[in-house]
């Protein structure tokens, strides 16, 4: 839903964005972007905090440039989603039985000793 329209893509926490630069980053230097969290170094730690506190002081005037960002609408309304009214019940809906449940009988003409 966060590329329906800029306000879904900006409701997004910006920690999340943030961590996606992050993996963005240590993937394209190299460096091993998936592993345990415990297996990072002191040395890791330094680069992710680093990253991750770059995106958030810059993240505005990077995304203010992105061409598919500013052409997405400002507000989205979902076709397909109705509106919330309750509709009201007739009598009819509420006195009605339920369905039927069928039941099947399924034949086992098969025996303990054939198998």
């Amino acid at each position: 839903m966060a590329l329906r329209s800029q306000t879904h893509f900006w409701e997004v926490p910006v920690f999340k964005r943030a961590m996606t630069f992050v993996f963005f980053m240590r993937y394209l230097l190299g460096h091993e972007s998936q592993r345990q969290w415990h297996r990072f170094s002191v040395r890791d730690l330094k680069f992710n905090t680093r990253c991750f506190k770059r995106w958030c002081d810059h993240e505005h005037k990077i995304l203010n440039k992105s061409k598919i960002l500013n052409d997405l609408p400002e507000d989205y309304e979902d076709p397909h989603v109705q509106s919330h009214s309750k509709r009201a019940l007739s009598s009819d809906q509420v006195s009605s039985d339920s369905p039927v449940k069928r039941r099947f009988i399924v034949k086992d003409d098969s025996t303990d000793e054939e198998d």
